[in-house]
């Protein structure tokens, strides 16, 4: 029976489309495959799952540059170490920092083994430059196994052609898109009705908030000017540590910040709220050719999803004609008649949403069981 190591450099708390894949693929392991997972610690509750996880130290945020490096090379060595321990048929691996341990036992171990590799987030060839010398040098080693990979996947096609041109040297053959939806399990929470009644219209923003990088002092200030219309819900564990603090000073009765919010927790919290909401400013490429997975899972429940024009990447997801909607909303300059006109839902029919993981996960499960043919 083949093996499969899934590599995953972060804690794979962070990171629900891969928590969700390891969900999805509990049902193969011990039947059709044996899978096992490789990650680090998570500060928090752990992920917990049928399939084994090795958690390999802790991944670290200190500014420490020695402290980091050996963290890094903490995790590959120990990562090589079960790599060898399991001589594992078939990887997985997940982003650039992912890859160290994963190349050297392909290169010079078991060159035969099939290579899957998926990128959550998209970076240029400029952020590979100025970011540290180990992901550019990571970056640089798997670029040459891009060409023998069996898979390699962004979660859009924008992503995609700009990893294409990025890499033109080392173009990988075999080219997919794999897109952050939620369970199907979520649409049990779907609510085919809106509230909108004399009591305050809510939205739900869950993700991470920073000044320079989201639109959180232009929507809070809009919120705050209107206490009797609309009140605004915060979820996130990855703030600017100044964020939760201004909204604090700005004493809006109708605007709470609620803190982490666990991801199984979503799906019976969001149902709630009337319209879920995307803050990015499209600071970097990453973040204009983007469809977070946010915007699945606030549809998946039932509300309406608005994002910030520049995220190019939501663009093809627009709803016409139907609810929950998916629609662009300037959140620079948000005046009441632009909110009014979004929520608006007359003449628009109910659409159950579409968009869920295991469809989404099917042929990345069919590669891996079943190879290229």
């Amino acid at each position: 029976m083949n093996n499969l190591f899934i590599v995953h450099f972060q804690p794979l708390e962070k990171y629900p489309p891969v928590m969700n894949l390891v969900r999805y693929l509990e049902k193969f392991n011990g039947k059709e495959i044996l899978i096992q997972v490789i990650t680090t610690a998570n500060d928090g509750k752990l992920f917990s799952s049928s399939i084994p996880v090795y958690r390999i130290s802790q991944a670290t945020v200190n500014t420490n540059a020695l402290i980091r490096l050996w963290k890094y090379l903490q995790f590959n060595w120990s990562a090589l170490r079960l790599l060898l321990k399991y001589r594992p048929a078939k990887i997985l691996y997940y982003e650039t920092l992912s890859s160290g341990a994963v190349w050297v036992y392909k290169k010079f171990f078991r060159r035969n083994t099939d290579l899957y590799i998926h990128y959550h987030e998209y970076n240029s060839n400029e952020e590979y430059r100025k970011g540290m010398q180990l992901g550019r040098l990571l970056h640089y080693l798997e670029q040459q196994i891009y060409p023998v990979a069996k898979w390699v996947s962004h979660t859009n096609v924008e992503r995609m052609q700009l990893f294409v041109r990025d890499n033109a040297a080392h173009a990988p053959v075999h080219r997919f898109i794999l897109p952050n939806f939620p369970p199907r399990a979520w649409s049990e929470h779907t609510k085919n009705n809106f509230k909108k009644s004399n009591s305050r219209t809510r939205f739900v923003y869950v993700g991470a908030l920073a000044f320079e990088t989201t639109y959180v002092k232009e929507w809070a200030g809009f919120i705050a000017e209107n206490p009797l219309l609309y009140e605004w819900d915060i979820y996130s564990g990855n703030f600017e540590a100044g964020v939760p603090v201004w909204l604090d000073e700005l004493k809006a009765p109708n605007i709470f910040f609620r803190g982490n919010i666990e991801y199984e927790s979503l799906p019976s919290v969001l149902p709630d709220y009337d319209v879920g909401i995307i803050l990015y400013k499209g600071h970097i490429p990453n973040y204009v050719f983007n469809a977070p997975n946010k915007l699945f899972e606030y549809i998946a429940c039932g509300l309406d999803a608005w994002f910030p024009p520049v995220m190019t990447g939501c663009l093809p997801y627009v709803t016409v004609n139907t609810y929950p909607k998916i629609c662009a909303f300037d959140f620079q300059h948000p005046r009441r008649e632009t909110v009014e006109k979004a929520m608006d839902r007359t003449g628009l029919e109910f659409k159950a949403p579409e968009y869920y993981a295991e469809d989404s996960f099917l042929p990345l499960q069919q590669q891996i069981l079943n190879g290229l043919g």
